[in-house]
């Protein structure tokens, strides 16, 4: 195990300054953040992260012995923030105006050649006919750090489809029809019932699993998902980090969901459902437009909110605090039919009521001062 601690890092040094919403010492504690195992790993310092992996997960293929299974998750720091490349790989991208985007290009590039030097050294090691992969991601592209999620709307920490839904492949042993495309529901926590079942095992002593095995619906073009219905998110203090909330028209109920606070997403078959705020709601510009032009990133995510944009925000205009969107026929979200669905509102936000009922407590534990790296030689970690 390799890897860090923090939600971000520089790619070089390994150093990371602390932040937590509401904390007083946000920007004030800096320290080391590079591990292997639970040890700090200081020769790290200096390599870009990206290389760093490399050699760790080639490593792993090199000296596996063979008579036993491998099981491998490769966790890229890209292309998270801070935008950082090696300049040879920015270098590849002189025609793309956009400073963010060139960097967040030469990103893309290091990593996607990361990833063929580890195909290699499976090929190289005979492992891999008889090895399945997967490549996937957690959230839509962040378009204040170079993402662009066009034509989806929105982006990371929205739940707009361009911040939930994730594109990814599976490549390998067990796929019968290759070269498609799959629109099949698929959640996050059905990877672990998935691949088990690949290695031939099961989840029997577990705890009860919210996800499930759609192997069959991956492996196989015929076969449908048996996930007919995702729950995106219920957060009930959600508000905008860039901008603020627009106001709501309230939509009266008869489970008594709370439609004007927070928000949530639920998925049901081709349904979306929405209710509050879904976050940053804007569709991305075409991404060609960065190779001749500037995006002013800064004002297209804070709604113009950003003292740093040529023009202030517009007045913010009342919107719906329930929304329903047919995601097969309008994937962009563009068309809101809940006025004309009432009962498909009614039988999603039942089950919305559902979740709520099992719902623990929102907590957000306060800053802890004694995570100072100061106290721990200069490295972030655990500290008790």
């Amino acid at each position: 195990m390799a890897g860090y601690y923090c939600g971000n890092e520089d790619y070089n040094t390994k150093l990371v300054t602390g932040a937590l919403a509401g904390w007083n010492n946000t920007g004030k504690f800096k320290g080391y953040d590079f591990h292997a195992d639970v040890y700090p790993d200081f020769s790290a310092n200096g390599t870009y992260s990206t290389y760093l992996y490399e050699k760790r997960a080639t490593d792993i293929i090199y000296f596996h012995d063979q008579r036993k299974p491998l099981f491998m998750y490769m966790a890229f720091q890209s292309v998270h923030f801070p935008l950082q490349a090696p300049q040879k790989y920015i270098d590849m991208y002189k025609d793309i105006k956009d400073n963010n985007r060139r960097v967040y290009s030469a990103m893309v590039t290091a990593m996607d050649d990361v990833v063929g030097a580890i195909v290699n050294a499976l090929k190289l090691t005979k492992l891999y006919e008889n090895t399945i992969i997967v490549f996937t991601t957690d959230n839509g592209g962040q378009t204040l750090y170079g993402g662009n999620n066009w034509p989806l709307r929105g982006r990371k920490a929205s739940l707009w489809e361009g911040g939930v839904r994730g594109v990814g492949f599976v490549h390998g042993a067990g796929v019968k029809d290759t070269k498609r495309t799959s629109m099949e529901l698929m959640h996050v926590s059905d990877w672990f019932p998935t691949l088990l079942h690949v290695a031939g095992a099961n989840a029997t002593g577990t705890k009860p699993l919210d996800g499930l095995n759609v192997w069959e619906a991956i492996a196989d073009k015929s076969v449908m998902s048996p996930r007919t219905e995702i729950l995106h998110n219920i957060d009930p203090m959600f508000t905008r980090p860039y901008s603020p909330t627009p106001p709501m028209r309230p939509y009266i109920n008869k489970h008594g969901v709370d439609t004007l606070h927070g928000h949530t997403a639920l998925r049901m078959n081709k349904w979306k459902l929405y209710t509050g705020d879904p976050g940053y709601e804007n569709w991305d510009p075409v991404p060609s437009l960065y190779l001749n032009s500037t995006v002013d990133t800064t004002c297209l995510v804070s709604d113009g909110y950003h003292p740093d944009c040529v023009t202030g925000p517009e007045a913010l205009k009342e919107v719906p605090s329930v929304r329903l969107f047919d995601i097969l026929a309008d994937p962009e979200e563009r068309h809101d039919v809940a006025d004309y669905f009432p009962h498909i509102v009614d039988t999603m936000l039942g089950k919305i009521a559902a979740y709520n009922k099992t719902a623990v407590p929102v907590v957000f534990p306060k800053g802890d001062d004694r995570c100072d790296p100061a106290l721990h030689g200069g490295v972030w970690g655990p500290w008790e």
